[in-house]
Parts: C-alpha cells; structure tokens; sequence
C-alpha cells in the first residue's frame, strides 16, 4: 500500500493492525458487534483456522508493504536496479534548492576565486557571491530561458557597453 506521509503510513499500518485484531477476536467469540465482521463471520466456515491465520497476519503485520509514494518509488528502483539501469545506491529528494546552492557555491570558487582582480570586480558587480549568482538563475534551472534583452541589461550594469546589434544596419 502507498501513501503520501509517512504519519499516513503509520495511521494506515496501526488501521489494518486493529482491523485485524477485531476480525480475529470476533471469530474467536463468534459475535461481533461489526456489521461488515458479522458477514464475514457468515461466510466463515473454520472460524478457529481463521483466528489462526489473522493471528499469524497480525503478528506479521510490521512486515508488511505500507510505504509512502517516496519510498515505493526508492524500493522498486533499488530492487530493479538492473532493469531500471538506475544506481543501487539513489536517494530521491525532494527539495532540490540546497543542491542547486552547493553548485553554485562550487562554480564561484572553481571559476570565480581565481579571476584576476578587474574581471572579478565586474563578476561582482553583479552578484555579491554564489547566493546572488543562484537568485539570478535559478528559473533557469527550473526551465524557463533567459531572455536575449537581459544580456545587454547585465552588460550595461558591469559598466560594459551594450553589444549593437548587428541586424540593425
């Protein structure tokens, strides 16, 4: 069974558990206050077989497959790993943005800490460092394309001049 949390997962684990106790304690007692245990009990024939069965199911009850979407989705790529053509070790995350900092912050120190010191003033004349750098593309990384105009605005802003435009003429 999947849910979307992982109180629902408990919730829903703890619901099926004691759904179970009181199907076996009613087969046990052979009443039951439960209409939907009361049919059941009707279309029991070996009440003793099936309080066996539900306490062996409630006994197994931690083991059984109650995952959130999450999980689900993380344990069927684990477990086919090969079919998937996916990494044995994934993780699936959900908030990307502290990813999309670290590689900003990893881009400003590889290609930013070495410039010399007049392209680094303009570099920084623009973004203060890597969360700046981050705020200006981050829709970028989320798939929306950088207009053309915001080159010439960025240009115009480092103290560069515009580029002309050479379809003008």
């Amino acid at each position: 069974m999947v849910t979307f949390t992982e109180a629902a997962t408990e919730e829903l684990r703890g619901r099926i558990r004691s759904n179970i106790h009181e199907l076996r304690v009613a087969c046990l007692r052979n009443a039951t206050d439960n209409p939907l245990y009361a049919s059941l009990l009707t279309e029991i024939d070996d009440l003793q077989q099936a309080a066996s069965v539900l306490l062996l199911a409630e006994r197994q009850m931690d083991d059984a497959a109650v995952f959130t979407i999450h999980g689900f989705c993380q344990r069927m790529l684990s477990l086919n790993a090969f079919e998937s053509g996916m990494l044995f070790e994934q993780q699936l995350i959900e908030d990307e943005s502290q990813l999309r900092y670290q590689a900003c912050a990893d881009f400003w120190r590889r290609h930013c800490y070495p410039l010399n010191r007049e392209i680094a003033q303009v570099i920084v004349a623009s973004w203060k460092g890597p969360q700046d750098l981050l705020k200006s593309i981050d829709r970028y990384l989320q798939g929306k394309a950088p207009a053309a105009e915001n080159a010439d605005k960025r240009r115009g802003n480092a103290g560069i001049p515009p580029s002309k435009d050479p379809c003008a003429d």
